[in-house]
């Protein structure tokens, strides 16, 4: 697992720590060191875990704004994700204030997508 977990200080420093399994510093022990420092808003990159699903839900039921992405085929399957993950469904209904979605479009194998960008125009 690789990726950083981002909190906001009361000061609007923002603060980020590089989370590294290799090295015993995953999502979990991440997210509790940082709750310790009280932050007033809490970024996780990614909630794929039932511990750090427990954890951002803890701290959204205190008051922290935690902003965080779920992977689910559709918005309004994230409320089962996090049941899936082991959140109790009274708890999930609890915490998410909003739900947004975004899809991105594939290109059929073999077929250049191209997108223009301020009159630029980008290959992907």
């Amino acid at each position: 697992m690789a990726g950083a977990a981002r909190w906001a200080r009361g000061d609007g420093r923002i603060e980020q720590v590089q989370v590294s399994e290799a090295v015993g510093l995953t999502f979990p022990v991440v997210l509790r060191s940082m709750l310790g420092q009280d932050p007033n808003v809490l970024m996780i990159g990614e909630i794929r875990d039932a511990e750090t699903a427990a954890i951002a839900c803890r701290a959204a039921l205190v008051g922290r704004l935690v902003l965080s992405t779920l992977y689910v085929s559709a918005p309004d399957l994230a409320l089962t994700r996090l049941v899936d993950l082991g959140v109790e469904e009274f708890v999930a209904r609890d915490v998410l204030v909003g739900v947004l979605g975004q899809s991105l479009p594939l290109a059929p194998y073999g077929v250049e997508m191209r997108a223009s960008v301020a009159g630029s125009s980008v290959s992907s």
